[in-house]
């Protein structure tokens, strides 16, 4: 089932299906389970781990399981749903899934910030953290900006050094907003603009849904998807901002600020080896930074393939010894997506 159909079914329903990654018109709820996907509200509802109550899944010799269980609590032995949530499909194959849904807010405002500058944005992410519980709190960085204006038209500030689209629901939406209206003009924000119109703000977030089509639009990209204290994404930022000029490329950053997960996305030429090598060595040196600053190298993507390499940087070489042991308990063989995550 598709991530987007669930949400639409739901909401026929008066109910809330709260995971929504950017590519929830396409994505499934069966690849969201593999990676443990995210989306915007994980900020305050949590990821795709903290909505699903139960899965049926086959074992690599054809056995069956059911994990999990239709109760708010539950304790009975291992944790065994949690364990095949961000498996990307190396454990088991997940056929059936028993997701949580959630009322739908029957109140909801949008908080439009722009700043000169990202440390600006992220001082006031770091203040509104202290005052209000916003669901979405979405960054994005003058090159982003400028590529989704070109391709929308709708007239954001494109000399703005960057962009917080904020969202607030629940009865105290309205107060939670001016909480955060306050919090970015308090660290100088240049405009903020505040709306309670649902279609109004749904139209405002839709900035930052197009941000990767409208980076593609200037050539192949690389996405990548890390994640660092919030505290350190000034760093994580500048880093990213040297490297795209070390490297001479167009390096277009957005993403999930209120929890430091960070899309930058490397636009290159496909068909030139030299691009892809500059593209791909910018790659590697975003990682690298990445680790240096305390981070994460997967927020909500997943290891895969192309990040394997950095996973025991990361975790040490205990810790990938321990997966790897779980991962043979489950399929001893090594039948199951071979080659990937660990």
């Amino acid at each position: 089932m598709v991530n987007g159909d669930l949400a639409a079914a739901a909401e026929k329903l008066g109910l809330w299906y709260v995971p929504d990654p950017g590519s929830r018109a396409s994505c499934t709820i069966g690849g969201n389970l593999a990676t443990n996907a995210g989306g915007a509200c994980c900020a305050r509802y949590g990821v795709t781990a903290d909505h699903v109550a139960r899965i049926k899944a086959v074992l690599p010799d054809g056995r069956i399981i059911h994990t999990g269980a239709a109760t708010s609590k539950n304790v009975a032995g291992l944790n065994l749903t949690q364990l095949l949530v961000g498996s990307e499909g190396t454990l088991a194959v997940i056929v059936e899934a028993t997701m949580r849904l959630r009322p739908k807010p029957v109140q909801s405002a949008t908080v439009v910030s722009v700043f000169s500058s990202v440390v600006d944005a992220v001082a006031a992410v770091v203040a509104i953290r202290a005052v209000a519980e916003p669901s979405v709190v979405e960054m994005m960085d003058n090159a982003t900006i400028v590529a989704v204006d070109a391709m929308t038209r709708m007239g954001i500030d494109d000399t703005a050094g960057a962009l917080l689209l904020i969202r607030c629901d629940g009865p105290a939406a309205e107060i939670e907003a001016e909480r955060c209206e306050q919090g970015c003009r308090g660290v100088g924000a240049r405009e903020v603009y505040v709306t309670t119109d649902p279609a109004e703000g749904d139209a405002l977030m839709e900035a930052r849904r197009v941000a990767l089509p409208a980076l593609q639009r200037y050539g192949s990209t690389l996405l990548d998807d890390l994640a660092v204290p919030v505290m350190r994404l000034p760093e994580m930022i500048d880093a990213i901002a040297w490297i795209a000029e070390r490297y001479h490329l167009l390096i277009g950053t957005f993403g999930h600020a209120a929890d430091g997960n960070l899309h930058p996305t490397i636009v290159f030429d496909a068909t030139d080896p030299d691009a892809t090598a500059r593209a791909y060595s910018a790659f590697d040196d975003m990682m690298n930074r990445c680790l240096a600053l305390g981070g994460s190298i997967t927020g909500e993507h997943g290891v895969g393939e192309l990040k394997r390499r950095y996973l025991e940087p990361m975790v040490g070489a205990v810790e990938l010894d321990v997966m790897r042991q779980i991962k043979h308990a489950f399929d001893p063989k090594g039948i199951l997506n071979p080659g990937r995550a660990i």
